[in-house]
């Protein structure tokens, strides 16, 4: 279901890694008529999928990555992706968020490690990438005040020999650029035990929706059917109730 709703029914086959706690999820998709999937790495940071031509048997490697806020973790990172590198060495494209500016410009007000910049640039510069623009986003996070402050988190990095091969690649932003500290909507697993919740999920994604994009099309339904779900607001305070009512029953057996 997702990946007809991203792909319009393009894209059959995935590799993903879920969501954990402040790090968002990634996923790859591909169609396999175009695209045949040798080898996949999930590391902890990020995930990479080695991919061979189904016509011309010419291989590249894609990485997706959400990355951390602290230095620690982004030597990990980095070394994931080093270890990535020396295994496959084959054209590479590296994207998504990468949690850390590069440039000064890249924030619409001072901000950001400068050390954490210079030493992120420094290893693009080291590894030869190619950061291509975003034309249509000069940032790509925004924390959604009133007076905002906007960043460049998210990149599109390609190795020399992968610009190469495709001289004329374009990057768009395809979503409106959001907040990672909105407070996230997650499925709750007791929702399960509530009457009709199926019949809520299925008969609000079955709904038609006018976006033309495919990714644009599943936020529109995965915001629909988060107001759809409003109602668990009132299931929860009925568990809260519920909870209080029997508290106060036992408190009476003493």
């Amino acid at each position: 279901m997702t990946l007809n709703a991203l792909g319009a029914g393009r894209l059959d086959q995935m590799v993903f890694k879920a969501a954990e706690g402040a790090s968002g999820g990634i996923l790859i998709g591909w169609n396999s008529s175009d695209w045949a999937l040798q080898d996949q790495v999930i590391g902890t940071y990020s995930i990479s999928g080695l991919f061979q031509d189904t016509r011309t048997g010419w291989r590249w490697m894609l990485s997706g990555v959400y990355g951390p806020q602290g230095e620690l973790e982004r030597e990990m990172l980095w070394s994931e992706l080093s270890t990535i590198k020396e295994a496959w060495d084959v054209p590479w494209c590296v994207a998504r968020d990468f949690n850390v500016t590069r440039f000064a410009e890249d924030r619409n007000r001072a901000g950001g490690s400068s050390a954490a910049m210079d030493k992120f640039s420094a290893l693009l510069d080291a590894e030869g990438f190619l950061d291509l623009t975003i034309t249509n986003h000069a940032y790509t996070w925004s924390n959604l005040r009133k007076n905002p402050a906007l960043a460049k988190f998210d990149r599109i990095l390609l190795s020399e020999d992968w610009e190469e091969a495709f001289p004329c690649c374009v990057v768009q932003g395809l979503l409106q650029i959001s907040s990672k500290k909105k407070v996230t909507f997650r499925y709750e697993s007791w929702w399960a035990e509530c009457p009709d919740v199926e019949d809520v999920i299925r008969a609000n994604w079955s709904k038609p929706t006018t976006e033309l994009g495919g990714a644009k099309r599943l936020a529109h339904k995965l915001c629909r059917l988060k107001n759809a779900l409003a109602w668990s607001g009132l299931a929860r305070r009925k568990k809260v109730e519920e909870k209080a009512r029997l508290m106060e029953e036992i408190a009476g057996l003493d």
